[in-house]
């Protein structure tokens, strides 16, 4: 986890990049090329109000305007919305700004009720300048995910910086979901609790302060601008002193050796902190960390469980001397999770829909190690792969996407 998280800052670019490839070519918005924040001498940026909008809701567009022309300028703006080649909206609005001058213009935009679909916004001032940007009318997300991430949860994060933050990834970058990166507690036991009620702050495997009212608040401005909250969580991990701390049973583990006396484990280096890994295909610990999951979603408000893992660990043994054929114990581990998932939502009031599941294909490599048991086998809502080493080129991750699709 320290070593993942030292990768963290090009890893997930990445991973957000092949999903964009995998599925984003699903979403066509014909030949346009949209560009977070490109600036031109008089339209600064061009913005919606949310990151995906549901059929006929009303979408806000903002032009923040900045007139570096050397003159006063006064003619029009122009919207025109495109749907791959053809034109489905035009308006125009007057403007009159003078030099070194900024302020903002807005239109206001049904969204069609047509599901699934995206559009080009283009805004033009005459000959002077032009900009855009673009607009997802979906109502599952989960039809075309944008991934972003966030790590830091610190107590002098306010609910206005989190709502800034998020803004920022829905305006500039359209990310419709987030996913919260090392969020909880332990990795068993997500929530610190006192006498049943969480704690305001806990610290976490790395010696952080959490914030649990930075975690609410930055979960309410994703549910504010229309993107969804995925928790991070591990497929098979438990902190050290699992067993006192959690109630964790041992015999639900996975060792390197026959007699049970050596559990693989993540050594993070100071002696005494741990991840020990767990088998997946065990159903008590499906049953203990699905309600961990679930807590997660009811607790927190998440929309779903980013599961992950810390790539191969070939053939490790459980606590009674078998063989753990672990890179095809996922798929099982993911579709009795989704299952367990879905039944909560469906059956918590305010929880529909919260019941989106990923899993990280470690390497992101053509046949990697459990990429075809999670591809072809398990129940997820998309694929998210973290891409390492073995595909270093171009022609890597073509064959891989190619593969997993």
């Amino acid at each position: 986890m320290n070593y993942k998280r030292s990768l963290l800052t090009w890893l997930i670019p990445v991973a957000v990049i092949l999903l964009t490839v995998a599925l984003g070519s699903q979403l066509q918005r014909g030949a346009h090329v949209v560009q977070a924040g490109s600036t031109g001498d008089l339209i600064e940026r061009v913005y919606t109000d949310k990151a995906r909008y549901n059929p006929g809701d009303t979408v806000t567009i903002t032009v923040d305007i900045d007139n570096q022309t050397g003159s006063t300028w006064n003619s029009t703006l122009t919207l025109n919305i495109d749907h791959l080649d053809t034109q489905v909206y035009t308006d125009t609005l007057s403007l009159n700004v003078a030099n070194g001058i900024t302020t903002t213009k807005t239109f206001i935009w049904t969204a069609p009720s047509a599901d699934f679909q995206g559009y080009h916004v283009e805004i033009v001032a005459g000959t002077t300048d032009q900009n855009g940007s673009a607009i997802d009318v979906s109502s599952d997300w989960t039809q075309y995910p944008r991934y972003g991430y966030i790590s830091e949860f610190p107590t002098g994060e306010s609910a206005a910086d989190s709502e800034a933050m998020i803004k920022a990834m829905a305006e500039n970058y359209h990310i419709n979901t987030v996913q919260l990166y090392d969020w909880m507690w332990r990795h068993e036991k997500f929530f610190k609790r006192t006498n049943g009620t969480v704690d305001s702050t806990w610290t976490d495997l790395f010696n952080r302060t959490i914030s649990w009212s930075t975690i609410q608040n930055q979960i309410d401005s994703l549910h504010d601008n229309n993107m969804a909250a995925m928790a991070y969580a591990m497929v098979y991990a438990a902190r050290e002193d699992y067993e006192q701390d959690s109630g964790v049973n041992p015999q639900w583990g996975i060792y390197q050796n026959m007699s049970h006396s050596n559990q693989l484990n993540v050594d993070f280096g100071d002696s005494s902190t741990y991840l020990w890994m767990f088998n997946p295909a065990n159903t008590n610990w499906q049953n203990y960390i699905f309600t961990e999951y679930q807590d997660a979603i009811e607790t927190a408000d998440f929309d779903g469980i980013h599961v992950d893992q810390m790539g191969q660990r070939s053939d490790p043994y459980d606590y009674w001397s078998g063989t753990v054929d672990l890179d095809n114990t996922f798929s099982n581990f993911l579709n009795n999770s989704k299952e367990h998932l879905s039944a909560v939502a469906a059956h918590t009031t305010g929880k529909a829909g919260q019941d989106a599941l990923t899993f990280n294909i470690v390497d992101g490599t053509v046949d990697g190690w459990a990429a075809n048991d999670v591809s072809q086998n398990a129940n997820v809502d998309f694929n998210y792969s973290e891409i390492w080493w073995l595909s270093d080129t171009h022609d890597d991750i073509y064959d891989y996407i190619r593969q997993v699709r």
